[in-house]
């Protein structure tokens, strides 16, 4: 991994420590083994349903917590940007932006693609359409 890459998820991986163990320990009582890769992004799959959100996976912090037992390249990339989006903005305000970018894509009658946040880590790669597609 080069320099500044490396050192990017270092920095993303410190500011999102409190929600990162929050997440990775749930998913660890749950009965999951999360898997960290050099990215310093955790990946626990075969969570219960319950644990993985609406849409059958979230990010929380560095961690990707899915039912799903295998998850293809382009989707951790996308749920990386994610974490990248919780590095940036704080465990408390990212949340609360997505919630609301979420509510006011579906006040508008849209999915995924009208959520600023998940344009932003990259619909195709997250398994979504494409924007009016």
């Amino acid at each position: 991994m080069p320099r500044r890459r490396r050192a990017w998820a270092v920095l993303r991986f410190v500011c999102n420590l409190p929600a990162t163990a929050l997440a990775a320990g749930l998913a660890r009582l749950a009965g999951t083994r999360p898997t960290m890769g050099n990215d310093l992004f955790i990946c626990c799959t075969g969570v219960p349903r319950w644990l993985n959100g609406p849409r059958g996976g979230m990010t929380v912090g560095n961690v990707f917590l899915t039912s799903r037992t295998e998850i293809e390249p382009g989707l951790r990339r996308h749920e990386v940007r994610h974490a990248d989006q919780w590095a940036v903005l704080g465990p408390l305000a990212f949340p609360v932006l997505y919630g609301l970018a979420e509510a006011a894509a579906r006040l508008r009658g849209k999915g995924p693609e009208g959520n600023v946040f998940e344009r932003l880590a990259g619909l195709g790669e997250g398994g979504y359409g494409r924007p009016g597609g």
